[in-house]
């Protein structure tokens, strides 16, 4: 089939192939479909790269998603590959709340070699993420569970594009990164709900430290884009945009990615103290402590 029009945006020579069978046998599929005219489009979706090696960090992945969605976030997509079940719990209920959808990601490979290919297929995960919820979100954030990215002039994502509207070519925002070591110890800063945030293990309040390094642009750089305007995403950049459509490198005094990790090298003593993050610690305290009470319930009946 020649000059077919996809989506309207470019002319492309389509092939296809089709077979014959005796019967037809009922299709199956780990889609979850939306109905968008009942949910109605979103502003900003986070797609995270596939969770693995039977994850359940709970206490790290409810602050991360708590934190996202005081930045902006009003919908999560996770990948699962293989994760534990108080993680599956926590994600059911956000679903149940309509804030999140799971993708069986069961991809065929042998684990143990090509980095698990690739980390378990991320590449293809996230572009799958993008055609998914090209058309139900405004803008699509592409992080994974133990970053996040920090507006340091506005309160939030939104505020933050709003302030560049004037560039209507602007198709992807690239933010540069930084390890915030979580081997290093606590912060001595105290700050009013800090007895929560040691309750909680809120990390990001904890770890005040970081590396003086802040990595190049489009090394371990994270993105927001919209959907609409790119063509195929990378996991530090974006690969192809539609036509006209350009990425805007976002300076260091407008925004972050806060890379909390460990790295266990003795050698690296050199810190730079980045409290940055304690100005949405009254929200963040806020969102996990209510959040907790909710989810002590549900991980009750995991362990009956």
């Amino acid at each position: 089939m020649e000059g077919l029009n996809l989506h309207n945006f470019k002319t492309e020579n389509l092939y296809y192939r089709y077979s014959v069978v005796p019967d037809l046998l009922p299709v199956t599929s780990s889609v979850h479909y939306t109905n968008l005219k009942k949910t109605g489009k979103k502003n900003f979706t986070v797609c995270l790269s596939p969770l693995h090696s039977n994850y359940d960090r709970m206490d790290e992945l409810v602050e991360w998603m708590e934190i996202n969605k005081i930045f902006g976030a009003d919908y999560f997509i996770f990948y699962n590959y293989s994760i534990g079940q108080n993680v599956t719990a926590i994600i059911k209920k956000y679903a149940e709340e309509g804030l999140s959808e799971t993708v069986e990601w069961k991809i065929p490979f042998k684990t143990g070699g090509g980095s698990e290919i690739h980390y378990f297929g991320q590449l293809a995960a996230i572009n799958d993420c993008l055609y998914r919820n090209m058309y139900r979100t405004k803008f699509i954030v592409f992080i994974d569970a133990d970053e996040i990215i920090v507006p340091k002039k506005h309160r939030d994502w939104m505020t933050f594009i709003d302030s560049l509207k004037h560039a209507t070519n602007i198709g992807a925002y690239i933010f540069r990164c930084t390890f915030f070591r979580k081997e290093w110890e606590d912060t001595k800063e105290n700050f009013t709900g800090r007895d929560l945030a040691e309750k909680y293990n809120i990390i990001s309040l904890l770890k005040l430290d970081r590396e003086p390094k802040i990595h190049p642009v489009y090394i371990r750089s994270k993105t927001i884009v919209n959907p609409l305007k790119v063509e195929t995403v990378g996991i530090h950049n974006i690969w192809t945009f539609r036509t006209g459509y350009v990425a805007s490198e976002i300076g260091l005094s407008q925004g972050l990615v806060h890379h909390y990790r460990n790295w266990q090298n003795p050698k690296d003593k050199q810190k730079v103290h980045d409290h940055s993050i304690l100005a949405y610690k009254d929200s963040i305290i806020k969102r996990i402590t209510e959040r907790w009470k909710i989810l002590e319930e549900v991980l009750q009946e995991v362990k009956q």
